[in-house]
């Protein structure tokens, strides 16, 4: 349950930077007001750029922008600073906030010469997430200086996985640089050339080297981000990913692989690992691509996640971008491999095992590794339609004494294709903040039902899901507003009557407690 407490207020607090000359008074004068005329220009002019996108009218935007604008302030007198500062209103720029993806209030996003990366991290006063995130981004030097062959060797000694990159002219470094700024990763660099002969590559080139199979060396253009990103984003896990080992999951989702595909295993290992050899073939063709993981029979965690039981092993599911979709192709290892005689006759005519058996078994392709290929290429054409949990859509409209029921296959047509406002209450039945939240809830649907421009709404988040919500703590409430859809504000206020008309009204200027003026013919 979520306490009413401040713990939501969102900002930064610079005050405790020791690398930052402070100066406490935040103004415009030091981040750029950016438009679609502008933006490119003061982007890609600096060699790091800050940019909030906000909306004015969003709380969490107005609480930070007076921490952003001191963050600005005091940079901007910081002899040692390279950083500039700008900022969007997403809700007049809709241009821009579609090209970056805007879906929440504020969003940042950093620009390293020119090449954007989101700040993903919490904006909470107190938190030195964002701090860290841009020292590390903008002060720390990207990889570390490697003398010769001793010193690259004992720095992949104890590393999961490393990246070194082999260079005779720093002109490449920038691509390098830049990859490494993407990846929690250890990166190092040398221009040794016995170091580049010991490991058997040329300058420039770059090696990953990893715990779980022998070193990776890279073959694309080292001028070429994307190709850098790639190789590494394919190359720092396995073809096969254990979901058990964290290191490894952690990875999963840090490169630009976005499509992922489980197998739950079923209990018996037997039957689990023939079916895993057909899954390992399908990530032998799809490897850089996809990333396949295989998941033990004990991870209830990611059963809950995936709303997948016991008995419905073994399975399949694809996630990617937030979205599941389910397999509905052959799990069975040996369909469509053609019979082989598992014994042969000897000379006397007695049965012995075939020697041949497991080599012409491997050698065939069977249907479970070509469904899942052909399951994954359905995704990537956009014929696969995504898992949502949904009740039954209520067959009554709510009562004037209750809010409006939303459940997954009506969130789109009541909150985010509407054209009212919507204030909207994620619960859990179990969750007994929500149950005395309810009664409030209800009378506060009541006080707008006269308003057509404000629906006030509640959906049970255990039994319904809605593409791009992820509710992690009851209750949780979002707003809607009207012509910014679907990005929301999320509620974190103090829960009573008083709070949500006086949050509303300030979004919407509408105001329960006189009657609205209805327009007459």
């Amino acid at each position: 349950d979520d306490d009413d407490d401040d713990d939501g207020r969102r900002g930064i607090n610079v005050g405790e930077d020791p690398n930052v000359h402070q100066f406490k008074k935040g103004t415009d004068e030091h981040v750029e007001v950016l438009t679609a005329e502008n933006f490119k220009k003061f982007t890609t002019g600096s060699e790091h750029v800050l940019v909030t996108f906000y909306a004015p009218w969003d709380g969490h935007s107005k609480s930070f922008l007076k921490q952003f604008h001191e963050l600005g302030t005091s940079h901007k007198v910081s002899s040692e600073s390279n950083l500039k500062f700008g900022k969007v209103d997403a809700t007049v720029e809709k241009q821009l906030a579609e090209e970056f993806e805007v879906e929440t209030y504020p969003q940042l996003v950093l620009f390293r010469h020119g090449q954007p990366k989101e700040y993903k991290g919490s904006l909470v006063a107190e938190s030195e997430g964002l701090r860290k995130w841009l020292r590390r981004n903008t002060h720390h030097k990207p990889a570390a200086w490697l003398e010769g062959v001793d010193d690259v060797h004992v720095f992949t000694i104890g590393r999961p996985v490393c990246i070194v990159g082999f260079f005779d002219d720093t002109g490449h470094l920038d691509n390098f640089h830049a990859a490494a700024y993407d990846f929690h990763l250890d990166f190092g660099e040398t221009s040794s050339k016995i170091a580049t002969e010991k490991y058997k590559t040329q300058q420039p080139g770059i090696i990953m080297f990893r715990n779980f199979a022998e070193p990776a060396h890279f073959e694309g253009n080292v001028n070429s981000l994307d190709e850098i990103k790639q190789f590494i984003a394919t190359n720092m896990v396995p073809k096969v990913v254990d979901f058990s080992k964290k290191d490894q999951m952690e990875r999963v989702f840090e490169g630009p692989i976005a499509t992922n595909v489980f197998l739950f295993k079923q209990e018996n290992e037997e039957e689990a690992g023939k079916l895993e050899e057909e899954f390992a073939q399908a990530a032998e063709k799809l490897y850089g691509k996809v990333h396949f993981i295989s998941v033990g029979y004990d991870e209830q965690a990611l059963y809950s996640f995936f709303a997948i039981k016991a008995k419905d092993t073994p399975t399949v599911r694809l996630y990617a971008h937030d979205l599941k979709y389910a397999y509905k192709g052959s799990l069975k290892p040996e369909e469509g491999k053609k019979d082989v005689a598992k014994t042969i006759k000897d000379h006397d005519g007695n049965d012995i095992p075939n020697p041949k058996y497991d080599e012409e078994m491997a050698r065939q392709t069977s249907k479970v590794s070509e469904d899942l290929i052909k399951f994954v290429d359905a995704y990537e054409k956009g014929k696969l339609v995504p898992i949502l949990k949904s009740e039954k859509p209520p067959k009554n409209a709510p009562s004037a004494n209750e809010a409006t029921v939303v459940v997954g296959r009506t969130f789109d047509e009541i909150v985010t294709q509407s054209n009212e406002h919507v204030m909207l209450f994620f619960y859990a039945p179990w969750c007994q903040t929500s149950k005395a939240l309810m009664p409030l809830w209800d009378k506060l649907a009541e006080m707008y039902r006269d308003y057509d421009d404000v629906t006030i709404a509640k959906m049970d988040a255990t039994k319904n899901e809605a593409k791009g919500i992820h509710i992690k703590s009851y209750p949780t409430i979002y707003f809607y507003k009207s012509g910014d859809k679907p990005r929301h504000e999320e509620f974190d206020e103090k829960k009573d009557l008083a709070s949500f008309i006086r949050f509303i009204g300030e979004r919407t200027k509408l105001d329960p407690t006189k009657p609205p003026i209805h327009d007459e013919f």
